[in-house]
């Protein structure tokens, strides 16, 4: 488990880290009618969240190409909630 902190910007907050010499792990990640979320590590290695919350955010779509099927490309949307 991972602690999680609500920041007002991901965007602003992972700069931050990485400025003070700690690193992002999972880059800004969109969850639908959640927010934005970052996972990062400090410079002792402790792994922490950061989480803007927005209910508007909306999962990018997924591309998939299928193998063994010539031309053919799918694209699925996923959503973290109903």
């Amino acid at each position: 488990m991972t602690n999680t902190i609500s920041v007002p910007s991901v965007d602003e907050f992972s700069k931050k880290v990485i400025e003070k010499g700690g690193q992002l792990i999972v880059p800004k990640t969109a969850i639908s009618r959640i927010g934005w979320f970052a996972q990062c590590i400090d410079t002792e290695g402790n792994a922490f969240g950061v989480i803007e919350m927005n209910e508007n955010t909306v999962t990018p779509p997924k591309l998939i190409i299928r193998k063994n099927v010539k031309y053919s490309i799918e694209l699925q949307v996923f959503r973290a909630c109903n």
